[in-house]
Protein backbone atom coordinates (compact mmCIF):
# COMPACT_ATOMS: atom_id res chain seq x y z
CA UNK A 1 0.00 0.00 0.00
CA UNK A 2 1.22 3.30 -1.21
CA UNK A 3 1.77 6.34 1.55
CA UNK A 4 -1.39 7.87 -0.27
CA UNK A 5 -3.88 5.02 0.60
CA UNK A 6 -2.12 4.72 3.68
CA UNK A 7 -3.19 8.04 5.09
CA UNK A 8 -6.31 7.76 3.25
CA UNK A 9 -7.31 4.75 4.71
CA UNK A 10 -6.05 5.70 8.54
CA UNK A 11 -8.18 8.77 8.05
CA UNK A 12 -11.00 7.81 7.02
CA UNK A 13 -11.23 5.05 10.11
CA UNK A 14 -10.37 7.87 12.65
CA UNK A 15 -12.88 10.30 10.81
CA UNK A 16 -15.91 7.53 11.01
CA UNK A 17 -15.28 6.38 14.34
CA UNK A 18 -14.39 9.65 16.38
CA UNK A 19 -16.01 12.40 13.66
CA UNK A 20 -14.65 14.99 11.77
CA UNK A 21 -14.45 17.32 13.72
CA UNK A 22 -12.58 15.54 16.07
CA UNK A 23 -9.68 14.37 14.48
CA UNK A 24 -6.90 17.03 13.60
CA UNK A 25 -4.42 16.75 11.39
CA UNK A 26 -2.29 16.71 13.81
CA UNK A 27 -3.22 13.79 15.15
CA UNK A 28 -2.91 12.38 12.19
CA UNK A 29 0.42 12.95 11.92
CA UNK A 30 1.16 11.84 15.09
CA UNK A 31 -0.66 8.58 15.28
CA UNK A 32 0.44 7.28 11.93
CA UNK A 33 4.68 9.24 13.23
CA UNK A 34 4.63 10.94 10.02
CA UNK A 35 4.55 14.40 9.62
CA UNK A 36 2.29 17.05 8.68
CA UNK A 37 4.35 18.00 5.46
CA UNK A 38 4.44 14.60 4.30
CA UNK A 39 0.01 14.87 4.60
CA UNK A 40 -0.25 18.26 3.00
CA UNK A 41 2.03 16.78 0.46
CA UNK A 42 -0.90 14.61 -0.49
CA UNK A 43 -3.87 16.42 0.65
CA UNK A 44 -3.05 20.35 0.71
CA UNK A 45 -6.13 21.08 3.01
CA UNK A 46 -8.19 18.97 5.23
CA UNK A 47 -11.12 19.02 3.48
CA UNK A 48 -9.33 17.41 0.68
CA UNK A 49 -8.87 14.55 2.94
CA UNK A 50 -12.27 13.92 3.92
CA UNK A 51 -13.32 14.32 0.28
CA UNK A 52 -11.61 11.85 -0.68
CA UNK A 53 -12.20 9.27 1.97
CA UNK A 54 -15.34 9.83 1.75
CA UNK A 55 -15.53 9.16 -1.81
CA UNK A 56 -13.19 6.63 -1.63
CA UNK A 57 -15.42 4.49 0.44
CA UNK A 58 -18.63 5.43 -1.43
CA UNK A 59 -16.92 4.30 -4.55
CA UNK A 60 -16.36 0.60 -3.06
CA UNK A 61 -19.72 0.82 -2.21
CA UNK A 62 -20.69 0.83 -5.50
CA UNK A 63 -18.50 -1.35 -6.86
CA UNK A 64 -19.50 -4.25 -4.63
CA UNK A 65 -23.25 -3.36 -5.32
CA UNK A 66 -22.69 -4.22 -9.19
CA UNK A 67 -21.01 -7.07 -8.42
CA UNK A 68 -23.74 -8.32 -6.53
CA UNK A 69 -26.54 -7.02 -9.53
CA UNK A 70 -24.51 -8.55 -12.10
CA UNK A 71 -23.74 -11.36 -10.38
CA UNK A 72 -25.67 -14.77 -10.62
CA UNK A 73 -27.59 -15.63 -7.64
CA UNK A 74 -31.26 -15.27 -7.46
CA UNK A 75 -32.96 -11.78 -6.90
CA UNK A 76 -33.67 -12.19 -2.81
CA UNK A 77 -29.58 -13.54 -2.27
CA UNK A 78 -28.76 -10.60 -4.27
CA UNK A 79 -30.61 -8.37 -1.73
CA UNK A 80 -28.74 -10.14 0.81
CA UNK A 81 -25.60 -9.52 -0.74
CA UNK A 82 -26.87 -5.94 -0.59
CA UNK A 83 -28.32 -5.91 2.86
CA UNK A 84 -25.06 -7.40 4.11
CA UNK A 85 -22.71 -4.48 2.38
CA UNK A 86 -25.11 -1.73 3.90
CA UNK A 87 -24.70 -3.15 7.16
CA UNK A 88 -20.91 -3.63 7.37
CA UNK A 89 -21.11 0.38 5.69
CA UNK A 90 -23.39 1.40 9.33
CA UNK A 91 -21.19 -0.35 11.60
CA UNK A 92 -18.95 1.48 10.91
CA UNK A 93 -20.57 5.51 11.21
CA UNK A 94 -20.55 6.96 14.34
CA UNK A 95 -22.99 9.73 15.60
CA UNK A 96 -20.33 12.21 15.48
CA UNK A 97 -19.36 11.27 12.02
CA UNK A 98 -23.09 11.42 10.44
CA UNK A 99 -23.79 14.54 12.44
CA UNK A 100 -20.37 16.04 11.87
CA UNK A 101 -20.65 15.16 7.67
CA UNK A 102 -24.42 17.01 7.99
CA UNK A 103 -24.25 19.71 10.27
CA UNK A 104 -20.45 20.92 9.04
CA UNK A 105 -19.89 19.36 6.03
CA UNK A 106 -23.25 19.96 4.46
CA UNK A 107 -22.00 20.37 0.59
CA UNK A 108 -20.59 17.00 1.01
CA UNK A 109 -23.66 15.68 2.76
CA UNK A 110 -25.58 16.30 -0.03
CA UNK A 111 -23.30 14.78 -2.32
CA UNK A 112 -23.13 11.93 -0.91
CA UNK A 113 -27.09 11.92 -0.35
CA UNK A 114 -26.96 12.04 -4.36
CA UNK A 115 -24.67 9.10 -4.69
CA UNK A 116 -26.56 7.21 -2.44
CA UNK A 117 -29.95 7.56 -4.42
CA UNK A 118 -28.20 6.59 -7.71
CA UNK A 119 -26.33 3.77 -6.34
CA UNK A 120 -29.79 2.39 -4.61
CA UNK A 121 -31.85 3.49 -7.53
CA UNK A 122 -29.73 1.54 -10.44
CA UNK A 123 -28.98 -1.54 -8.14
CA UNK A 124 -32.16 -1.74 -6.76
CA UNK A 125 -34.05 -1.32 -9.85
CA UNK A 126 -32.33 -4.22 -11.62
CA UNK A 127 -32.31 -7.18 -8.65
CA UNK A 128 -36.36 -6.03 -8.29
CA UNK A 129 -37.48 -6.55 -12.08
CA UNK A 130 -35.31 -9.68 -12.01
CA UNK A 131 -37.24 -10.90 -8.51
CA UNK A 132 -40.89 -9.73 -10.35
CA UNK A 133 -39.60 -12.95 -13.72
CA UNK A 134 -38.96 -14.95 -10.99
CA UNK A 135 -41.81 -14.78 -8.70
CA UNK A 136 -40.64 -13.55 -5.67
CA UNK A 137 -41.17 -10.16 -5.57
CA UNK A 138 -44.64 -8.30 -5.77
CA UNK A 139 -45.60 -7.03 -9.21
CA UNK A 140 -45.57 -3.49 -7.90
CA UNK A 141 -44.36 -0.28 -9.73
CA UNK A 142 -40.81 -0.21 -9.51
CA UNK A 143 -40.34 3.92 -9.17
CA UNK A 144 -42.43 3.73 -6.42
CA UNK A 145 -40.89 0.74 -4.67
CA UNK A 146 -37.58 2.63 -5.04
CA UNK A 147 -38.77 5.74 -3.67
CA UNK A 148 -40.02 4.15 -0.40
CA UNK A 149 -36.93 2.27 -0.29
CA UNK A 150 -34.84 5.76 -0.70
CA UNK A 151 -37.16 7.52 1.65
CA UNK A 152 -37.17 5.06 4.23
CA UNK A 153 -33.11 5.17 4.34
CA UNK A 154 -32.79 8.78 3.89
CA UNK A 155 -35.28 8.75 7.41
CA UNK A 156 -33.53 6.55 9.60
CA UNK A 157 -29.96 6.68 8.30
CA UNK A 158 -30.04 10.03 9.35
CA UNK A 159 -28.38 12.03 12.51
CA UNK A 160 -31.19 13.36 13.80
CA UNK A 161 -33.27 9.93 14.02
CA UNK A 162 -30.47 8.26 15.48
CA UNK A 163 -29.90 10.84 17.99
CA UNK A 164 -33.55 11.22 18.91
CA UNK A 165 -34.53 7.33 18.97
CA UNK A 166 -30.60 6.17 20.72
CA UNK A 167 -30.15 3.67 17.53
CA UNK A 168 -27.20 2.66 16.20
CA UNK A 169 -27.06 3.00 12.37
CA UNK A 170 -26.27 -0.72 11.75
CA UNK A 171 -29.36 -1.63 14.36
CA UNK A 172 -31.55 1.05 11.95
CA UNK A 173 -30.48 -0.42 8.82
CA UNK A 174 -31.01 -3.77 9.84
CA UNK A 175 -34.53 -3.07 11.07
CA UNK A 176 -35.39 -0.91 8.00
CA UNK A 177 -34.12 -3.01 5.42
CA UNK A 178 -35.58 -6.25 7.02
CA UNK A 179 -39.11 -4.39 6.97
CA UNK A 180 -38.96 -3.22 3.40
CA UNK A 181 -37.59 -6.49 1.74
CA UNK A 182 -40.68 -8.68 3.48
CA UNK A 183 -43.07 -6.30 2.51
CA UNK A 184 -41.78 -6.11 -0.99
CA UNK A 185 -42.14 -10.12 -1.52
CA UNK A 186 -44.66 -12.92 -2.28
CA UNK A 187 -45.58 -15.95 -0.18
CA UNK A 188 -42.89 -17.81 -2.23
CA UNK A 189 -40.63 -15.11 -2.15
CA UNK A 190 -40.78 -14.27 1.79
CA UNK A 191 -40.40 -18.45 2.20
CA UNK A 192 -37.08 -17.96 0.29
CA UNK A 193 -36.20 -15.06 2.34
CA UNK A 194 -36.62 -16.82 5.79
CA UNK A 195 -34.90 -19.64 4.80
CA UNK A 196 -31.98 -18.01 3.30
CA UNK A 197 -31.80 -15.32 7.00
CA UNK A 198 -31.92 -19.03 8.59
CA UNK A 199 -28.92 -20.57 6.90
CA UNK A 200 -27.05 -17.46 7.31
CA UNK A 201 -27.45 -16.54 11.28
CA UNK A 202 -24.05 -17.77 13.57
Amino acid sequence: MILKDKILHFSREKFLSNGISNVTMDDIAKEMRISKKTIYKFFPAKQDLVHESVFGMLDSVKKSFVEVTDGQQNSIEKLSAIGKIFFALAKKFSENWLNDLKINNYNLWIQVDEFRTKAIGENFSKIIEQGKQEGYFLDKPTPIILVIFISSIRAVINPEFLMNNSFSAETAAKITLDHLFTGLLTKQGRKVYKQLKMELEP
